[in-house]
C-alpha cells in the first residue's frame, strides 16, 4: 500500500485521558473539513471515496484481515471527523462508529475487485508510516494500488505576519482565525466534556474588535464580542461571554494570551476572567492554537 493511501488515516494514540483517544498525523497545517469551501468539501470527499474504493477492491479479492475488518474501518460517525492535513484529507475515528449512519458510503465508486491470475502475488508495498491501526491488516497483505493524483485540498492558510510582533499593529490581525487544537469544552457545573465542530475568532479591519464563534457537534452555537491590545510581545484577546440562545448556557469569558508560533500559526492559551466563576476554577489554563484562514 503506499503512503498516500495509509496517509488517509490518522494515527490513534492513547490520550492522557483514560477513555480518550487522540488522532495523529504528521502535518503542519491541519484544517477542519467545514472550515473548507464547499467545492473544496466535495473534491476531498471525491478524494476519499476513490481512495476508499481502491482497498476495498483489495478487500473484496485478498485473502488477508483487511477482507474482514474493512468495512468497519473505513466508516467514520460523521464528516466532521475528516481534516485536511498538509493539503490532503485525513480521517479520525475512523472504526469507532456506532450508528447505522455511513456519510461516506455514497463516495464509494461502486467498481468491483478483479481477482489476480498471476502465478505469484505482487510484492508488498507497505507504507513507510504504517498505522497503528496496521494490525487491522491496512498494511498487512500485500496490496498494489494505484497510486492517487498528487493534488491538494484547502489551500496552505496566511499565517499571521512576523513583523506584528515587532511592530504590535492590530490591523494585521484582521481577517478570522481557526482553532485547530483542543476543540472541547468543560461545563464547570456537570464537568461535561462538549465536542467543538468549529471555533473561530474573527477580527475587524483595526484589529481591536472582533467575534468569537463557537460551533458544537451537538447543534448548539454562540457569537461574543472580543477586544485586544499588547502587552509587550504577547497579543491579549479579551473575549465577552458567549451565550447558547437556545439555553440558559454560556461559554464563559476568557482571556486569551497570544504568542507566536512556527509556519504562522499563533498559540492561544485561555484563562477564564468570569466573575461567576469560582475562584479556584479560574486557575487553570487552556492551550490552543489558532490558524489565520486565507483572506
Amino acid at each position: 500500500m503506499s503512503a498516500q493511501h495509509a496517509g488517509l488515516f490518522a494515527t490513534p494514540q492513547p490520550a492522557t485521558l483514560a477513555g480518550q483517544i487522540n488522532w495523529v498525523t504528521q502535518a503542519h497545517t491541519v484544517v477542519p473539513f467545514f472550515a473548507c469551501s464547499a467545492q473544496t468539501q466535495q473534491q476531498a470527499l471525491r478524494y476519499i471515496g476513490t481512495t476508499l474504493s481502491a482497498i476495498r477492491r483489495v478487500a473484496e479479492t485478498e485473502n488477508s484481515p483487511i477482507r474482514q475488518y474493512f468495512l468497519k474501518m473505513r466508516r467514520i460517525p460523521s464528516l466532521d471527523c475528516i481534516f485536511i492535513a498538509d493539503g490532503r484529507p485525513v480521517l479520525t475515528q475512523w472504526g469507532l462508529s456506532n450508528t447505522t449512519s455511513d456519510p461516506l458510503a455514497a463516495y464509494d465508486d461502486g467498481q468491483p475487485g478483479k481477482i489476480r491470475k498471476t502465478l505469484f502475488p505482487f510484492p508488498p508495498h507497505f507504507a513507510a508510516a504504517a498505522l497503528a491501526g496496521a494490525a487491522l491488516g491496512l498494511a498487512c497483505s500485500c496490496l498494489q494500488l494505484r497510486s492517487m493524483p498528487e493534488q491538494n485540498f484547502c489551500g496552505k492558510k496566511n499565517g499571521i505576519p512576523e513583523k506584528i510582533w515587532k511592530t504590535h499593529d492590530l490591523s494585521l490581525i484582521k481577517g478570522c482565525w481557526l482553532r485547530i487544537s483542543n476543540l472541547n469544552t468543560r461545563n464547570l457545573t456537570t464537568q461535561k466534556v462538549t465536542k467543538v465542530a468549529k471555533w473561530s475568532f474573527c477580527f475587524d479591519d483595526s484589529g481591536t474588535n472582533g467575534t468569537q464563534e463557537l460551533h458544537y457537534d451537538d447543534g448548539q452555537a454562540c457569537k461574543g464580542p472580543m477586544h485586544t491590545h499588547f502587552e509587550n510581545g504577547t497579543l491579549v484577546v479579551e473575549a465577552e461571554r458567549c451565550p447558547f440562545p437556545s439555553t440558559n448556557n454560556r461559554f464563559v469569558a476568557t482571556t486569551y494570551r497570544c504568542t507566536q508560533q512556527p509556519d504562522g500559526l499563533v498559540s492561544c492559551p485561555g484563562t477564564t476572567t468570569d466573575p461567576s466563576v469560582p475562584w479556584a476554577q479560574r486557575q487553570g489554563t487552556a492551550e490552543g492554537t489558532f490558524q489565520r484562514l486565507d483572506q
